[in-house]
């Protein structure tokens, strides 16, 4: 990707060229003082936001201030305005809002019906505002530079921050606010926020009918993406070009007039076509499993699936069984029986011990310890088994009563 220079965004002269008026607010100013981002937003119930970029704590730390907020993320990738670009751009945003721990937080609020998320569909959306609303009537509007996060509003950087109380202030951004929501944003569903906290990762990539564009058209029938009248030469971001290539074949074409129409049936053929390409993709590519430990939340998932961590009695029964037959064939293959049972076993330990490795080691580095006693690779033989039990002299091997007779 080549690097961008601000002064090549446009070509020469172009930006003198352009007939569109701009929507411009005539303020009038009276003073200027200090806030703390708390006194900016604090005695409010109800916040609709725009927001180019942001911080997931911050916002997590704003969010609890509101009875109700509706919020709409900008894109910050310049990239090609076609279906696939577009899709691309909200799968991206969407996974970047769930990585956070805070997104536990939001995604409460969403199945409490106190926030609804909204990704940008117009890809050249940089508006940073906050419309606050109390509920004895009083208003406020917050806009300038300062996006929504610590950076913007803890005086980390230079910023420019305006704000009104005038209601008429109030009505000309709230319903700016909702034409934008209307025209150029698609709702993020509370499901699969909560889906791609719990581990699926990839949920959107791989079933990119659940990203919110999908939404838009279930519920409007039918989204129409108009042609960029904009000069500029897009530049490719590598995170969503890959995905955008993937998807566009497989998309409507744009008409003559420039315009791509989405309905419902072109939606059906695509799901369709992808399901196809996703399965001759599987076969080519070899697909290794994917296990994600949470050790904080207590919870695993596996190639998409959530495991379940509290099995009933009668399935641990099961497993033990399979275990000790497993074990007691052993004695068709090796002389020493009995250390080889003590060795297969003792590899169980590790084996099951292995998904907190990689977190034992980082906790290791992380306190200048030493990290052999936690090894993430085995290379499984009797002699290597009792050198790697040397490494462990104060740990303790424990065997379950119920296989205590397997050794």
């Amino acid at each position: 990707m080549n690097q961008m220079n601000l002064f090549d965004i446009m070509p020469e002269d172009s930006g003198l060229k352009q007939t569109k008026q701009l929507q411009v607010v005539k303020a009038q100013f009276i003073g200027a003082s200090s806030f703390t981002w708390q006194e900016l937003f604090e005695g409010y119930d109800e916040l609709y936001a725009i927001t180019f970029s942001s911080g997931i704590h911050f916002m997590q730390g704003l969010l609890e201030k509101f009875e109700y907020a509706e919020v709409i993320f900008g894109c910050e990738d310049i990239i090609d305005n076609n279906v696939a670009a577009i899709m691309a751009v909200e799968a991206k945003m969407v996974e970047l809002i769930t990585k956070n721990k805070s997104a536990y937080l939001m995604a409460g609020l969403m199945k409490e019906d106190k926030l609804k998320l909204y990704v940008s569909r117009d890809l050249k959306s940089h508006e940073k505002v906050f419309v606050l609303k109390a509920k004895d009537g009083r208003v406020r509007v917050i806009t300038g530079s300062a996006n929504m996060s610590a950076s913007a509003f803890c005086g980390y950087q230079r910023e420019n921050v305006t704000f009104f109380e005038e209601q008429e202030a109030f009505d000309w951004y709230y319903e700016r606010f909702m034409d934008f929501r209307e025209k150029c944003a698609d709702n993020v569903n509370q499901q699969v926020v909560e889906r791609m906290i719990e581990g699926e990762d990839n949920l959107l990539r791989e079933n990119p009918e659940e990203i919110p564009i999908f939404q838009t058209v279930k519920s409007k029938k039918i989204v129409v993406i108009e042609k960029s009248e904009d000069e500029t030469d897009y530049e490719d971001v590598a995170d969503v070009t890959g995905f955008q290539d993937e998807l566009k074949s497989m998309l409507p074409k744009p008409q003559k007039n420039g315009m791509t129409l989405l309905t419902a049936e072109s939606l059906h053929v695509f799901k369709r076509k992808y399901s196809e390409h996703k399965q001759i993709k599987e076969v080519k590519e070899k697909k290794l499993p994917k296990l994600h430990v949470d050790y904080e939340a207590g919870t695993m998932n596996f190639n998409g699936k959530t495991c379940n961590l509290n099995p009933e009695q009668d399935k641990i029964k099961s497993d033990i069984s399979c275990l000790k037959n497993y074990l007691s064939s052993l004695t068709m293959f090796y002389g020493d029986v009995e250390q080889s049972q003590k060795d297969y076993f003792g590899f169980l330990n590790w084996y099951f011990a292995s998904l907190f490795m990689p977190y034992l080691r980082y906790v290791a580095v992380m306190n200048n310890y030493d990290v052999t006693p936690f090894p993430v690779i085995v290379f499984f033989a009797s002699a290597f088994w009792k050198k790697l039990q040397s490494f462990f002299p104060k740990l303790h091997w424990e065997i379950p009563q119920s296989c205590k007779c397997l050794i």
